[in-house]
């Protein structure tokens, strides 16, 4: 899973770079202490959706922008704690 986290917080940092946002300018925006947003950024902290919904739209985006291509990560982190069949 952190593998995912990282994933998307390298979406969110891009996103926010690329709208020319200083980290600290979009974590007073938001209002979100700038450690908090640097480490949902370097996939650190796991965030909820409350905080990624405000994230996105502090960088005035879709909440699925954070979600791009998260499906081609490689999904070795998964482990299968059972094969029970489900009745």
């Amino acid at each position: 899973m952190r593998n995912e986290l990282q994933l998307i917080g390298r979406r969110i940092k891009s996103l926010r770079m690329m709208r020319g946002v200083s980290q600290s300018d979009l974590a007073v925006a938001i209002d979100m202490s700038q450690t908090n947003l640097s480490n949902v950024e370097s996939g650190r902290t796991a965030s909820t959706v409350q905080v990624l919904i405000k994230i996105s739209r502090g960088l005035n985006c879709k909440l699925a922008d954070f979600f791009v291509d998260i499906d081609k990560a490689p999904v070795n982190d998964f482990k299968v704690e059972s094969s029970k069949a489900i009745e």
